[in-house]
């Protein structure tokens, strides 16, 4: 529809259009910024020129004239003080109620409409019937109604405010602070419901927002009676079938002209919130007809693109605008409580109680690592004086086999074994001579001398051989002698080191060339702790001291804490402990510290070092302590830190979440779109 000329919005001030005149500039205003900012600007001019009209004439107007009342004339008993405002009807001045001594608005009835509009009288009567019927803090009062000449007039309520309209053009409101007012006038609506009244024709035009906050519905010029038993004879029922109210607000049945019910209203209602909260119109149409097709085809149109109307509103608001009469709220009430409800609170709740029990596993988690860090403690405490004590008795065990090796050295018989050399090497005589010297020595070393010295390093092996690695004695095997113990890749290296270097070595005990060597005598399991020093003449090895011992006999000596278990891990693997076997696979390969690992059904800390040849400094060997963990969630089953931690990480991103939709549905934290509401 193109915008009407400004005679014709005159004409539509001054009352002088007829009923469809009247309706498509009431569309198009509803549409128009420009339009209605044109008519804003010539409503004054045109109240000047009727005051002047009015300060020629010597008596009241008569019904041909265009005219209006002048401030201090008065209407029945009610003194005119200043005009407050006109609609289509009627002009509505503030005056004095000299008997009750109170400010009421009167709304006096157009006289050009008496001639124009033949019902007009009878519908600001119905008006005035059908705001009398409703008792309500959210509904306009009507105080007295009566006649002035061929004129009519009510005394209502005084409103200083202005419309919903305006107030939603005055700033930026929140979805919270437009739900609410919305809401406020929506208790009027349903207080006329309630006493068997239909409006007809809500719409933010007709509801006032007085200066003191409070929401008051009015206009129930084309109200009617819900049913034919609330209606009194010639009263409010006469146009319960007649096509009737704004378009732009009006329900599918308004359209069709057909049975008009409260559900009409709580259609209007859901229109005119769904346009303040988006800020477009629900249905759209360029002009009647265009509109009305959508309307009855419920054709939506798309809200705009920076609308942020919770999803949960929104369903609301479409339900109200159903199609079918059926299909909406059953009241205006349940409507009410549906837009009444918390739409943040379920989700704000569950965050709490997210929150809650996040807080209960963090304080769970936190008196864990407390009895964790003390079990730490005490565990740390007792790993490093196993180590201290490990490595004290290894130094110690290098010593005394120094000190019985450097003792060995100078004895009678081990000059004769440093001195000997094979004759048949020189050509001084035959290999058979120099085995039975060999031999001599050997039986020199298994006498009863030696025998005694061997009691004195019990629990361990000794054992000598010549500069080529020929074995002289063995004390696991004292009749076995001859063999070769360069075989042993530690031995033969000790003849390169000479005699300031003392090897130690970690071997399986049933290697084979430790086997064959005869330093063990029989075969036997685990691990052997080798101690290797060669005798020097000068910087010539001439002879070779080895001490055995079995690494279960090494790691006897080390005192352990209750609860502290250790076990000697040779290169290749090969255990020997009180370590569970479950548990050494468990635990890391490199030496990280104290580690917690998990076997079977139970929590351990372990700890894995090296130990280290006192000589070289190289390590030979590896060492295992474990402690099983049973305090804190340890004691209640291996995986319950891990699984109470993810669950307080799967309960805070909940709560995020939880929190992050509470406030999208939060209406009162910012406004539903990025610009003010259309008009």
């Amino acid at each position: 529809m193109t915008c009407p000329e400004a005679s014709e919005l005159e004409s539509f001030l001054d009352g002088g259009l007829g009923a469809a005149g009247r309706e498509g500039i009431e569309l198009h205003l509803d549409e128009c910024d420009e339009c209605r900012r044109t008519v804003a600007l010539l409503a004054p001019q045109l109240t000047r020129a009727a005051d002047e009209r009015i300060e020629t004439a010597e008596t009241w107007p008569s019904a041909d004239q265009h005219s209006e009342l002048l401030p201090g004339d008065t209407v029945g008993r009610y003194v005119l003080r200043e005009r407050i405002g006109a609609g289509g009807m009627g002009v509505v001045y503030a005056a004095d109620d000299p008997e009750l001594g109170r400010e009421v608005a009167i709304k006096v009835l157009r006289s050009e409409l008496l001639v124009a509009q033949p019902d007009a009288r009878d519908r600001i009567v119905r008006e005035a019937r059908a705001m009398a019927r409703v008792s309500h803090p959210n509904v306009v009062t009507v105080f007295d109604a009566g006649r002035v000449g061929d004129q009519v007039f009510i005394a209502i309520e005084l409103v200083r405010g202005t419309s919903m309209r305006a107030w939603m053009l005055d700033e930026e409101r929140t979805a919270a602070e437009i739900v609410d007012t919305f809401s406020a006038a929506g208790l009027g609506l349903a207080a006329a419901h309630d006493a068997g009244l239909v409006h007809r024709d809500f719409k933010p035009d007709n509801v006032l927002v007085g200066d003191d906050g409070r929401v008051r519905v009015t206009d129930f010029g084309l109200a009617i009676a819900s049913s034919a038993a609330a209606a009194a004879p010639g009263d409010l029922s006469v146009t319960a079938t007649r096509a009737a109210g704004t378009p732009a607000y009006m329900a599918p049945e308004q359209h069709l002209a057909g049975n008009i019910d409260a559900r009409s209203d709580q259609f209007s209602f859901a229109a005119s919130l769904y346009e303040a909260l988006h800020g477009a119109r629900p249905f759209q149409g360029d002009n009647y007809e265009e509109l009305s097709k959508n309307v009855l085809a419920h054709r939506l149109a798309a809200p705009p693109a920076d609308a942020r109307v919770p999803r949960s509103l929104r369903v609301i608001l479409l339900r109200a605008l159903s199609l079918r009469p059926g299909d909406r709220f059953e009241s205006m009430h349940a409507l009410l409580r549906a837009l009444g409800r918390d739409r943040a609170r379920t989700p704000r709740r569950l965050a709490l109680a997210s929150l809650a029990l996040l807080g209960v596993i963090l304080l769970a988690l936190g008196a864990d690592w407390i009895a964790r860090e003390r079990a730490a403690a005490v565990t740390r405490t007792a790993f490093g004086a196993a180590r201290t004590q490990l490595g004290r008795l290894v130094e110690r065990r290098v010593e005394t086999f120094v000190a019985m090796s450097s003792l060995f050295s100078v004895t009678p018989i081990m000059r004769e074994v440093a001195a000997a050399t094979d004759e048949a090497d020189f050509g001084l005589g035959d290999a058979s001579r120099d085995r039975e010297k060999l031999e001599y020595v050997h039986t020199n070393l298994a006498s009863a001398d030696w025998v005694s010295w061997m009691r004195a390093i019990q629990g361990t092996d000794f054992a000598i051989a010549d500069y080529k690695g020929r074995l002289l004695y063995a004390s696991a095997d004292p009749a076995s002698w001859g063999s070769d113990v360069t075989k042993v890749g530690v031995l033969d290296d000790a003849y390169q080191i000479g005699r300031s270097r003392t090897r130690t070595a970690v071997l399986r005990a049933d290697e084979r060339a430790l086997s064959e060597s005869g330093l063990l005598g029989m075969t036997r399991r685990g691990l052997e702790v080798l101690f290797v020093r060669a005798a020097t003449v000068g910087d010539t090895p001439r002879a070779l001291f080895v001490q055995l011992m079995p690494g279960a006999r090494l790691l006897e000596d080390v005192s352990l804490g209750e609860g502290t278990q250790m076990t000697l891990v040779g290169p290749d693997g090969t255990t020997d402990g009180s370590v569970p076997a479950e548990v050494l696979a468990a635990a890391p390969i490199e030496a990280t510290g104290i580690d917690e690992v998990t076997s079977g059904n139970q929590t351990w800390m372990v700890q894995r070092f090296s130990l280290v040849s006192p000589g070289s400094g190289e390590p030979v060997a590896s060492i295992v302590l474990a402690r099983r963990l049973d305090v804190g969630l340890a004691g209640l089953f291996p995986g319950a830190r891990p699984l109470l931690a993810g669950l307080a990480a799967v309960l805070l991103a909940l709560a995020i979440a939880l929190a992050a939709l509470a406030r999208r549905r939060d209406l009162s934290r910012r406004p539903p779109r990025g610009h003010r509401s259309a008009g």
